[in-house]
């Protein structure tokens, strides 16, 4: 069965993504894998005299300290985690817990190729009582490294969590064979979701490419745009099922930009784009691209890595 990796560090933030988990682990036929990581600053922030001290009905004295604070802190976020996935259970998805100590960066990285996970959905930032992972930190880190497809979600969701639905994608596509690595899951996505994509590509403005055309720049633009439009059109007939709605679309600016300005006009619920690659004119720098997107949208992104597809 595949695998969605969640990982939870105790904050409200990182367990907003609970909701579009159950989406997608419906719509994907997979099962959740819920991860927390206990980290040395479990440790660090116990008493280190060596006074004696009660936690928890136990006597620590000593060095001993952290390390009943440790199996203690693992009772508490084993107790957490399975908090979390009996309400996933009763809703009829196969859930289960993993708890390790380490980084939670590489734990997370690891706990993916061990249990052959198949798409990872986290925070992008948030703490928590004593390990205050910063999951903006550990997501960046996730992104540029995680064999497979990653969902970051932002504190600042657009819509109420509880009525999140995917109807419409966003693809954004430079032209490179690199940026096609997101289509495979976008179409897959689609057709179990029964959503519409849309296939974006942005075009810099003529005058940009040639300084000198001047009253020529808006008529080479328009003509630019309707030969992407066509490739698009080729693109989609190539690249995607038949029984897939896509609209193809072609917008003239700078994509960092533009991406969110097309996601708002049409509504879309997913971004689906790879995080680098490099195509026609614009030379796009996807990774680049990606990270300003992530930073600049409230929507959840799901980015591929194009040796993670």
């Amino acid at each position: 069965m595949k695998t969605i990796l969640v990982p939870l560090d105790g904050s409200e933030l990182s367990e907003q993504v609970l909701p579009y988990v159950q989406l997608f682990a419906q719509f994907l036929d997979t099962k959740i894998l819920l991860l927390s990581v206990l980290t040395e600053q479990v440790a660090d922030q116990t008493p280190t005299s060596h006074m004696a001290r009660e936690v928890g009905g136990v006597r620590l004295v000593g060095e001993d300290q952290p390390t009943h604070m440790l199996t203690i802190q693992r009772r508490q976020t084993i107790e957490y985690l399975e908090f979390h996935a009996a309400a996933l259970r009763e809703k009829g998805f196969h859930v289960d817990v993993e708890v390790h100590e380490g980084t939670p960066a590489q734990c997370i990285m690891e706990q993916a190729v061990h249990q052959q996970v198949d798409l990872i959905v986290m925070a992008t930032h948030g703490y928590s009582g004593l390990r205050r992972w910063a999951l903006g930190s550990v997501a960046d880190h996730v992104l540029r490294h995680a064999p497979c497809p990653i969902v970051l979600i932002r504190d600042a969701v657009s819509v109420p969590i509880d009525t999140f639905t995917i109807q419409r994608i966003l693809v954004p596509t430079d032209g490179s064979g690199l940026s096609r690595q997101a289509f495979a899951l976008a179409a897959d996505l689609a057709t179990r979701a029964e959503a519409e994509i849309i296939l974006l590509q942005v075009e810099p403005y003529a005058l940009e490419l040639y300084p000198d055309t001047g009253a020529l720049a808006a008529e080479m633009t328009e003509i630019r745009r309707e030969q992407v439009r066509q490739d698009l059109e080729l693109l989609i007939r190539q690249m995607f099922p038949r029984d897939i709605p896509i609209v193809p679309a072609v917008t003239v600016g700078d994509p960092t930009i533009e991406i969110g300005v097309e996601a708002r006009h049409r509504d879309v619920d997913l971004i689906v784009m790879a995080t680098h690659g490099y195509g026609g004119l614009r030379r796009w720098m996807l990774g680049s691209v990606a990270d300003k997107v992530l930073h600049t949208t409230t929507l959840p992104v799901l980015l591929v890595r194009p040796d993670s597809a």
